[in-house]
């Protein structure tokens, strides 16, 4: 059974993001509205955070896991994002 602390709060959504191309960034952009959109029409909308980080670079990426500790990390549909910002997890994620 879920304790009172878990109950009260919200899941922490960290949408990361690497330094795309001008036409990539557009794309990232609409799907972080996208999200934030229908993050605001949902029901339950206090039950989440949303937090965009972009540019990520390594130390900012351990900066934003220890700062928001999310529940969630979203990755934009864009592959090149995604490869940028898994690579550099790996190497950002203390042991």
């Amino acid at each position: 059974m879920a304790n009172i602390r878990e109950l009260n709060t919200p899941h922490v959504i960290l949408f990361l993001s690497a330094n795309p191309s001008d036409t990539a960034r557009l794309r990232v952009e609409r799907e972080y509205r996208g999200i934030e959109t229908q993050l605001e029409r949902a029901q339950h909308r206090s039950s989440f955070r949303l937090h965009c980080h972009s540019a990520a670079t390594p130390d900012s990426i351990q900066h934003a896991f220890r700062k928001h500790k999310p529940t969630i990390v979203h990755f934009p549909d864009t592959a090149k994002v995604r490869e940028d910002c898994c690579s550099r997890i790996g190497t950002a994620m203390p042991n």
